[in-house]
């Protein structure tokens, strides 16, 4: 009986697709979830971490196939994941369902991952919209495991804890996206924590996927991956002026943190700072 259920509960299998192949890892269903799979692309290094992207509401895992994830992660030997998880949309607007990690789906996710890759590694995340949802709270909710992530443009948000060694991330969300006021006030109490956070408010953009903050986010998981942070810096998020002092709580809820000085020239022109 045991050894039946054991294959019931991990199925992983072949696929390929546009060319590409991937593995289809399905995990079981647990509370208030109707669809939790793992796509992974298969890999022949020694993973330096995991990258994990999460689309919009239970969004199938496929954007791992677009090119640019797949090049960075192999350049930087990351173990490509997309996440697929559903739940309804009542039960994720009631505090259940997959955007709460804490409720089943964070360790789901974690016993996928062991599946997948034995050992403890780096987990970096970039979700967008739903899969913000959920990234934004697994990084609060295992921090010491994730190294760095990326919530764009969720349309609400758990109150951020007070954490030791909470994760580098990036909250953002576009200028036009009605997301805008409760994403940035996310950013802001995180702020107030210390969390070293960048805040980034896209110019003339709704609530719909940017190719320039995508590619921020890959040039700020490398500096991460690379140790980069002895050449970290602070900079006002009205003006991008650099800033030495970061004391006051007015001035450490209106600065964000960068973890390499060549960011900062990107940063700028991702917001419309001149």
């Amino acid at each position: 009986m045991k050894k039946v259920i054991c294959l019931l509960y991990f199925l992983s299998f072949h696929v390929v697709i546009f060319g590409g192949e991937f593995f289809e890892l399905s995990l079981p269903i647990v509370k208030d979830t109707t669809r939790a799979k793992l796509l992974y692309f298969p890999y022949n290094f020694n993973p330096e971490g995991i990258l994990i992207l999460a689309s919009g509401y239970n969004s199938d895992g496929t954007i791992i196939m677009e090119k640019e994830w797949i090049d960075f992660a192999q350049e930087n030997k990351l173990i490509l994941l997309g996440l697929s998880f559903a739940s309804n949309v009542e039960d994720l607007k009631n505090g259940r369902g997959y955007y709460y990690p804490s409720k089943g789906s964070g360790k789901l996710l974690l016993d996928g991952i062991k599946q997948i890759y034995f050992k403890e590694i780096p987990i970096f995340l970039y979700g967008f919209s739903g899969g913000a949802h959920f990234v934004a709270r697994f990084a609060e909710w295992v921090p010491d495991r994730v190294a760095g992530f990326c919530a764009y443009s969720a349309a609400w948000w758990d109150d951020p804890k007070s954490l030791k060694n909470a994760p580098l991330g990036i909250i953002a969300c576009g200028e036009n996206d009605e997301r805008l006021g409760a994403s940035l006030s996310y950013f802001l109490d995180g702020r107030k924590l210390n969390k070293k956070w960048v805040w980034v408010k896209i110019p003339d953009i709704g609530h719909s996927r940017s190719a320039k903050l995508e590619s921020f986010v890959r040039d700020f998981f490398k500096c991460i991956i690379y140790k980069a942070a002895q050449n970290d810096v602070w900079v006002d998020i009205t003006n991008g002026e650099t800033v030495f002092s970061n004391t006051s709580n007015l001035k450490t809820a209106l600065t964000c943190h960068l973890p390499d000085k060549k960011l900062i020239i990107t940063w700028k022109e991702l917001n419309g700072i001149k």
